[in-house]
């Protein structure tokens, strides 16, 4: 099977869900859940970054997307959409479930992708 030749505008958006998600896994390192809800600086940093990594999602075309089924890909787009849309509905020990375990686990799958089009 030929391997996907991936455009450079979507390895940019591929870059910033991976960029993005470092950050955000690096900013809550050793970060509790009670620590987490306790400080509003962290909730905010969290939210943008799972907003921007959804975005970035939202951008990479669907043939690039559908060429990594395994990837989460409307499931990011969707929860962007739900922070900010439905902003006031947020809950922060989702947001911290999603940054600390789905993100970590997106990554993966993204990376796992990435290496069988290598």
């Amino acid at each position: 099977m030929p391997s996907l030749s991936i455009s450079d505008r979507d390895k940019a958006y591929i870059n910033d869900i991976l960029a993005m998600s470092e950050k955000l896994s690096a900013m809550l390192k050793g970060v509790s859940g009670d620590a987490y809800a306790d400080n509003e600086m962290l909730r905010l940093a969290s939210e943008r970054l799972i907003s921007i990594i959804g975005e970035a999602s939202s951008r990479v075309s669907a043939e690039t997307r559908n060429s990594m089924p395994s990837v989460p890909w409307r499931e990011m787009s969707s929860t962007r959409n739900r922070l900010m849309h439905d902003y006031a509905r947020v809950e922060d020990a989702v947001v911290y479930r999603i940054a600390t375990v789905s993100v970590p686990e997106m990554v993966d799958m993204l990376r796992s992708e990435l290496a069988k089009l290598s």
